[in-house]
């Protein structure tokens, strides 16, 4: 033992839709196995029309020297890690993708912009902490818009119990009508983040708004609870009465959304994914409260409904009583 090697090569011949497929070689190498002392992995040839190539190479034994880089198209990724057997990381990454249409077959829809992203590893004692940085650049998305979005921050313990210190911004957003800049954080375990949103809005018509909230994910358990959201549109207001529960093990379920709503109150609640078993409830809702969105139409009175849905999403049933 200590003293095998391993040699290996093939191929593969990959593409996206609307791609004719080309092949992609791939060779390893590795000795000193079980635990190696070195070993290199290289992936050279073209996906959809582009040159493609990778090399990681695994040196220092228990050591654990680590070198990665990659390209294709605008994207260009490079790391240097120090990963010593119970020891705690070193080292960098980056990445940046020069042209997000590259990688638009993986999304969906029409993307435009750039991206990059950078993780500084920093020992602390036995642990591991990071730096982590983030942002987008001028993107476009079919009608969504952004400027930018920046995020920046650290986490501790990373490889342990990890949590997280991030700050985001976003400058630009556009869509629908609607403009908006945006603040939030992220901070604390994966079990109990807490995140914070504030966000100013302005519509079409350069009438202002605002939409703060907050809320605590644990991840782990798949649910979000949902502890403030405010908001304030042409003079309607809204805020959430209770904290609200959105829970994500089984589909998608609320638990009682209690929200005051133009001098009114709307009560939600049940199922909305894989399938619907969903009830809400509108009372007492001030249609004078809509004239600033409706200014031709004299609303008075207010709005009581209780509707219940059942189906799927796609196939919706359900009555509305008013």
């Amino acid at each position: 033992l200590g003293h095998a090697a391993l040699s290996a090569s093939g191929g593969a011949v990959l593409a996206t839709k609307g791609f004719a497929r080309q092949r992609i070689d791939v060779a390893f190498q590795a000795t000193g196995l079980p635990v190696p002392r070195s070993a290199k992995l290289t992936m050279n040839g073209h996906f959809d029309n582009a040159p493609l190539a990778l090399k990681a190479v695994w040196r220092g034994g228990k050591a654990r020297q680590i070198s990665l880089g990659a390209h294709w198209k605008s994207l260009l990724a490079k790391a240097n890690i120090a990963a010593p057997q119970g020891g705690a990381v070193s080292g960098n990454a980056n990445l940046q993708l020069q042209r997000l249409a590259d990688i638009a077959m993986f999304t969906g829809g029409h993307l435009a912009g750039a991206a990059d992203a950078a993780i500084t590893f920093r020992p602390h004692g036995s642990k591991t902490n990071a730096l982590l940085q983030a942002s987008l650049q001028t993107v476009h998305l079919d009608a969504l818009s952004v400027h930018d979005i920046v995020l920046h921050g650290s986490a501790a313990d990373l490889f342990g119990r990890p949590s997280l210190n991030l700050a985001f911004s976003g400058h630009g957003i556009a869509g629908y009508g609607v403009s908006a800049d945006a603040d939030g954080r992220i901070a604390g375990p994966p079990n109990g983040l807490v995140l914070s949103l504030d966000s100013h809005l302005t519509d079409s018509r350069g009438a202002p708004g605002r939409l703060t909230a907050a809320a605590r994910l644990d991840a782990p358990g798949r649910h979000l609870s949902l502890t403030t959201l405010d908001g304030d549109w042409r003079g309607v207001t809204a805020h959430l009465a209770a904290p609200m529960l959105i829970d994500f093990t089984r589909g998608l379920a609320l638990d009682r959304l209690a929200l005051r709503f133009a001098a009114g109150e709307i009560t939600a609640g049940g199922q909305i994914l894989p399938s619907l078993a969903f009830h809400a409830e509108a009372k007492d809702i001030a249609l004078k409260a809509f004239r600033p969105f409706l200014p031709q139409a004299d609303m008075q009175g207010a709005l009581s409904g209780h509707p219940t849905l059942t189906g799927t999403p796609a196939v919706p049933r359900g009555t509305i009583p008013l």
